[in-house]
């Protein structure tokens, strides 16, 4: 009786035979799934991932705790990643700051 052939490999998703899936087969499934979840705004499995980071890094997750999930062979790519959503979250309040002044001025 042969053995089935099986190897540890680094992939998210994988098949049976542990051959990775095709990008469009991957990318018409998750469509399919934010559908079905009743999920209008468009997002890439590749955002999943920076939105896993972000989520953990505001729940007080270490940059190294993260690197590690991610893969990342450098920390500063974590960092990068982390400054990048601090500077939009800043310019979001910024506009925030900007709109509530406009309101109250014309009031």
């Amino acid at each position: 009786m042969a053995e089935r052939f099986h190897r540890e490999t680094n992939l998210v998703f994988e098949r049976r035979n542990s051959l990775p899936y095709s990008i469009s087969t991957l990318h018409r499934a998750f469509i399919r799934i934010c559908m079905k979840a009743g999920i209008t705004k468009h997002i890439t499995i590749h955002g999943l991932r920076h939105t896993y980071a972000v989520l953990l890094l505001e729940s007080g997750a270490s940059l190294k705790d993260v690197q590690e999930r991610l893969g990342h062979k450098s920390i500063q790519k974590t960092a990068d990643i982390w400054l990048t959503c601090q500077r939009n979250s800043k310019k979001k309040v910024w506009l925030v700051i900007q709109n509530t002044w406009i309101m109250i001025t014309i009031i």
